[in-house]
């Protein structure tokens, strides 16, 4: 979400992005040592091991060791256009082009 809205994200009208009920998130760096970070690991973990029928793993201690040996590459935000609800509203009010048949489509109604 910053890297398409960033921090001092605007609207169109100028106003930032990130007001009233939209916070900005935070990211969180994952420390394998903080026990509230292994036990979301363990419970997301859990539920996609449900999921597909697998065996689950709830010793912490091992939990802990496979995440502390896991190599993740650091993360490259995609570049991407992301249409605001406001942005939206405007092209459905926006008149579509009308679309041109194409000459073989005018010969096969004629057959028809």
């Amino acid at each position: 979400m910053l890297s398409i809205f960033p921090h001092d994200a605007k609207n169109k009208d100028g106003q930032p992005f990130w007001s009233g009920p939209k916070r900005a998130p935070s990211p969180i760096t994952f420390d394998a040592d903080n026990e509230t970070h292994l036990m979301f690991v363990k419970c997301f973990a859990n539920l996609i091991a449900e999921g597909l029928k697998i065996d689950k793993v709830n010793d912490l201690d091992k939990i802990k060791a496979m995440a502390k040996s896991a190599k993740v590459p650091e993360y490259v935000p995609k570049k991407i256009k992301v249409q605001l609800p406001e942005e939206e509203k405007e092209g459905q009010n926006a008149q579509p082009e009308p679309e041109v048949a194409a000459p073989e489509d005018d010969k096969l109604m004629e057959e028809l």
